[in-house]
């Protein structure tokens, strides 16, 4: 296993899966990206207002660069056409855990990623961007380290959200056409699932999740108030 920091933040490679980890630690200009949305979005054209992409974004998409071009002296003990390269934009505050904000912010990195194959270089092993926030891997610690690493289960994650094209069908009345609709609508609604609720639930189906060593640690003061108030109670 080969682990950089300040690539990106940080590069850990095992094999020929690669987890390339980009730390978000302040907040998204949200009126910049739906400028960007409603504008012009195509491959580095520069916004209305004269700004350009996310940050976080351009710099994984530079990191992806160099490793493509195997530029890292530390680490050129690989093939670039067989290492899958997996982009993760790391977050610390939970309003990015909305509905649809992957899909919004890998948007962005694949109109990017274009411009990497337009350099001649090998993108087809690039997996789409990821948004993880990072309560979400303290929270199931154990499970990436002892049963599924993260690799594996973001690409669970990524597989989650893809769409079966589904064959013509013929409703014999309204009321079978709204039920189909709302069972749509729902399964629409959970592929756009961030990845904190999509481990989580994982993690409790298949059993994998144990309580991590940190909480073991520092639980007693992050919950104080709770506990003694439920002390104050017992007595």
């Amino acid at each position: 296993m080969t682990t950089l920091q300040n690539l990106g933040d940080s590069l850990i490679r095992s094999g020929v899966f690669a987890n390339l980890t980009e730390i978000k630690a302040r907040k998204f200009n949200f009126a910049v990206l739906t400028r960007g949305v409603r504008g012009v979005t195509p491959r580095g054209r520069r916004l209305p207002d004269g700004k350009i992409k996310p940050k976080a974004v351009l710099q994984l998409i530079n990191s992806i660069r160099r490793i493509l071009k195997k530029e890292f002296s530390a680490d050129t003990d690989y093939h670039y056409k067989e290492v899958f390269i997996y982009p993760v934009l790391l977050t610390h505050d939970h309003q990015y855990d909305t509905p649809g904000f992957n899909e919004l912010i890998d948007f962005w990195f694949q109109d990017a990623l274009l411009e990497l194959a337009e350099e001649g270089l090998f993108i087809y092993h690039v997996k789409p961007l990821s948004v993880v926030n990072i309560d979400s891997l303290i929270y199931n610690q154990v499970g990436l380290c002892t049963s599924i690493p993260l690799h594996e289960m973001l690409n669970l994650y990524l597989q989650n959200k893809k769409l079966v094209k589904e064959k013509k069908r013929n409703f014999k009345s309204q009321k079978e056409y709204d039920m189909y609709l709302e069972e749509y609508k729902q399964m629409r609604m959970y592929k756009l699932i961030p990845f904190s609720i999509f481990i989580d639930k994982y993690f409790y189906k298949k059993g994998l999740w144990k309580l991590p060593p940190l909480l073991e640690t520092v639980g007693l003061a992050l919950f104080k108030d709770e506990y003694e108030a439920k002390e104050a109670i017992k007595s």
